[in-house]
C-alpha cells in the first residue's frame, strides 16, 4: 500500500458526504431487482445456507458510522441506555464505530475481521498512527 490509512478515511469521509436521500433512493430502487438478495437476506436472517448467497470475493469490509445516532439520548422510560451495539454479528469484515455512552467524545469501535485481515488492519493503523 503506497498511502496510509488516513488517506482511505479521508476518501471514506468525502464519499459519505456525497450520499444524498436521492442517492440511498436511486439505489435501492437498483437493488430490488437483484434476485440474489433473497438468498443473503435469507442467510442474515438465519433462514438460509451461506453457500446459496452471493459472495463478491475477499477482502471487501463495511465500515459503518453510528456517531451521529443519539442512542443514548432515547428514554422509553425507565432511563437512558447504558450500552448500545450490535445484538447480533453474523459476517466478518464488519467495523461499527460509535460513541462511548460517556458522553465525553470517546468511541468505541467494533471490528469483526477474519484474522488475516484483521492483523493486516492493526499493521496499517497502528503504522499510519505513529506518523500523527
Amino acid at each position: 500500500m503506497s498511502k496510509p490509512l488516513s488517506y482511505a478515511a479521508q476518501k471514506v469521509r468525502e464519499a459519505n458526504e456525497m450520499v444524498s436521500n436521492e442517492y440511498i433512493r436511486s439505489q435501492s430502487e437498483a437493488v430490488l431487482g437483484q434476485e440474489h438478495l433473497d438468498c443473503i437476506k435469507a442467510f442474515f436472517m438465519g433462514q438460509g445456507e451461506r453457500s446459496l448467497a452471493h459472495f463478491p470475493g475477499n477482502p471487501n469490509i463495511q465500515i459503518t458510522s453510528w456517531m451521529n445516532l443519539p442512542v443514548y439520548e432515547a428514554d422509553f422510560g425507565w432511563g437512558k441506555p447504558i450500552y448500545f451495539g450490535l445484538g447480533y454479528v453474523n459476517s466478518h469484515d464488519r467495523a461499527l464505530i460509535l460513541l462511548s455512552p460517556e458522553g465525553d467524545g470517546s468511541v468505541i469501535v467494533s471490528i469483526h475481521f477474519q484474522i488475516a485481515h484483521m492483523q493486516l488492519f492493526k499493521k496499517l493503523f497502528y503504522e499510519d498512527y505513529s506518523k500523527l
